[in-house]
């Protein structure tokens, strides 16, 4: 999306006509004293990452008040940088408008911005790294009270700290779905358990629900074969509605979507949806695992909103 908050200086809307030094008005001198602000800035403005807000100008101090409110999380403290120069942080944690407002000691508002906090979107690039084929999920993480929330935050944790990277998709369910995130090939072409972090969140199972077709969605099933021990982190996607009948019992109530397909090349889909899992493995090797891992490998996962 051209033009984004998160890439520009954000306008502002000066209360009080605030003027530089020399500037005319009609209280005179007061109104040399005044801070002046040239600019203010935010980014990245996204669900879930924290966001620096940059303040710039002459005659800045301390003692201005910065207030954040609405889909923010937490008090967002200023840090005094120098007397042209303001900073403070606060993360997005919800979607819709999140609220600026910058004060003077004395309570007047210099300048106030409104943004929009959208829902999150990913791209994940699949196969070869020498050209792999790039699909768009837009997620949705619902209000603070829903059960996909958590689901969400995990991902994006996931992603943040890279952990699905170069993992390849070991659960092929050729036309039905594939689950990916918990195994790496070694320099031998043996694929090893994938180690994921503790979810930043609690993640309850019992909120799980069933896929629905061209969709992205998180599995409780641990990441390893030591399943007591092993942390939450499978994904897969869906190429059909995997209702009761499309999968086994225990597959079609696991899952709970967390975002659905919104751009990618529709033969790269199409090609993606079709593999096939090898019909003779070693023992120790998952039980579905694809014959071609180079073709189902994650290259990369990253935000793109």
């Amino acid at each position: 999306m051209s033009g984004w908050f998160a890439r520009t200086t954000l306008a502002l809307l000066i209360a009080g006509g605030i003027t530089g030094c020399g500037g005319s008005g009609s209280d005179g001198g007061d109104a040399r004293a005044r801070p002046i602000l040239t600019a203010l800035q935010a980014t990245p403005v996204m669900y879930g990452e924290p966001m620096r807000i940059t303040i710039e100008g002459d005659g800045l101090d301390a003692s201005i008040v910065i207030a954040v409110s609405g889909a923010c999380q937490g008090e967002a403290a200023l840090s005094f940088v120098s007397n042209s120069r303001l900073e403070a942080a606060c993360t997005p944690d919800d979607l819709g408008p999140l609220v600026i407002e910058v004060h003077s000691t004395d309570g007047r508002l210099l300048a106030r911005e409104v943004l929009e906090i959208l829902s999150p979107r990913v791209e994940i690039a699949i196969g070869p790294e020498s050209g792999p084929a790039s699909f768009t999920f837009e997620l949705d993480p619902g209000d603070k009270t829903s059960g996909t929330r958590p689901w969400v935050d995990l991902f994006l944790h996931r992603l943040r700290a890279s952990e699905y990277d170069d993992t390849v998709f070991h659960d092929i369910r050729g036309g039905v779905l594939v689950q990916g995130g918990c195994y790496r090939m070694d320099d031998g072409g043996i694929p090893r358990s994938n180690s994921l972090s503790a979810p930043p969140v609690p993640v309850t199972p019992q909120l799980l629900g069933a896929n629905i077709k061209d969709t992205l969605a998180m599995s409780s099933d641990p990441c390893g074969t030591d399943l007591a021990t092993g942390q939450p982190g499978v994904f897969a996607f869906n190429f059909a509605n995997n209702t009761a009948g499309s999968l086994t019992d225990k597959d079609s109530d696991r899952f709970v979507v967390i975002g659905r397909l919104q751009a990618g090349d529709a033969a790269a889909w199409s090609r993606l949806a079709n593999q096939q899992p090898a019909t003779s493995l070693p023992p120790a090797w998952p039980a579905r695992f694809p014959v071609d891992p180079e073709a189902l490998t994650v290259r990369r996962i990253q935000r793109s909103r």
